[in-house]
């Protein structure tokens, strides 16, 4: 048993990962007797001290979030139920002008967040290269596709950002190609700031306290209630949560949100990336649902969109549109 401790528990599962040499090994190893997939995107490995491992896919495709953590319904389930969260993390990956995959780790406000090879607590990162981060006590390894990988987990290269580099209204921040050398690409990586919660958020008034920064409202109806938020770019640069748990409701959202037992503890996050704002189901019991199909992810429109969170009785609707600035 871990102690219930909390920094005991974390230093526990530290301990008992498979260290992050070892597990860059296995995953090489194995990469290596399999065929290379053909998309661009990178491939999960993950162990543990037991000798349980797996691996997944990670294309480079929008919607192909892979969500990782203790639901059943997550994407990659870890069985660590003091160190990890029912939704831990989620992973996407796009790629670079050139064809190169780039690997987005997003902490979903938990407690521990997740924690690279160098043994920095990270919250958010970008990076390229082969990279490997913990969870609890298990050790996962990101290995690009079709890249040439050294026989030894490289140092990685990391720095760190005050700003999302794929968000429009952020300042840019790019992203430096990684040095090459005779043992292959080194991995890079940019540290970026946590996401926001919601009770940083402005709940919603007058038209007449419309400022230059609002961008957006999010409406959520369910259960008889309503509420609603006022968003700036800004805010959905780093990620906002959606959902029942504490962390990711307040603004007045709880109100609609706690009524349900139908939308999960963490349900949804929103983000706004170069292309747009983009709502992504964090492996949800109930799923996400536009005009009645299931979705992973869905792209929100300024004229106006409108998601079901569980299609189910019982379930929140919402409802999102772009605001139209008052003249100057």
């Amino acid at each position: 048993m871990l102690p219930s401790d909390v920094p005991q528990w974390q230093a526990a599962a530290k301990a008992r990962a498979v260290p992050p040499d070892e597990a860059y090994r296995l995953a090489l190893a194995f990469a290596r007797l399999t065929d290379a997939p053909e998309c661009i995107g990178y491939r999960l490995f993950w162990a543990r001290e037991d000798g349980a491992c797996g691996s997944l896919l990670a294309p480079a495709e929008q919607g192909r979030q892979i969500i990782v953590g203790r639901h059943d319904h997550c994407d990659l389930v870890l069985d660590d139920e003091r160190a990890v969260s029912l939704r831990h993390v989620l992973v996407r990956v796009a790629s670079t002008d050139d064809g190169f995959p780039v690997l987005q780790v997003l902490d979903l406000q938990t407690k521990d967040g997740f924690e690279l090879s160098d043994g920095t607590k990270q919250r958010c990162i970008v990076g390229t290269g082969a990279i490997v981060f913990r969870v609890g006590h298990h050790s996962i390894v990101a290995l690009p596709n079709g890249i040439d990988l050294a026989d030894a987990l490289p140092e990685p290269v990391v720095d760190r950002a005050d700003a999302n580099p794929h968000a429009v209204r952020a300042e840019r921040v790019e992203l430096a190609a990684p040095p090459v050398s005779a043992a292959g690409r080194a991995s890079r990586i940019t540290s970026l700031p946590r996401s926001v919660q919601l009770s940083e958020l402005r709940p919603l008034a007058g038209e007449a306290s419309l400022s230059t920064a609002d961008r957006y409202e999010l409406h959520l109806a369910g259960s008889g209630r309503r509420a609603a938020v006022r968003l700036t770019a800004e805010d959905l640069e780093r990620g906002i949560l959606l959902g029942r748990d504490d962390k990711c409701v307040d603004a007045g959202l709880r109100e609609v949100l706690t009524l349900t037992d139908k939308v999960s503890r963490v349900h949804a996050l929103l983000i706004r990336e170069e292309s747009g704002v983009f709502l992504y189901d964090t492996g949800s019991t109930n799923g996400t649902h536009v005009d009645g199909s299931s979705v992973r992810c869905v792209a929100l429109s300024d004229s106006g969109t409108e998601v079901r969170l569980a299609s189910v009785e019982g379930g929140v609707t919402l409802r999102w549109r772009g605001l139209d600035l008052p003249s100057a």
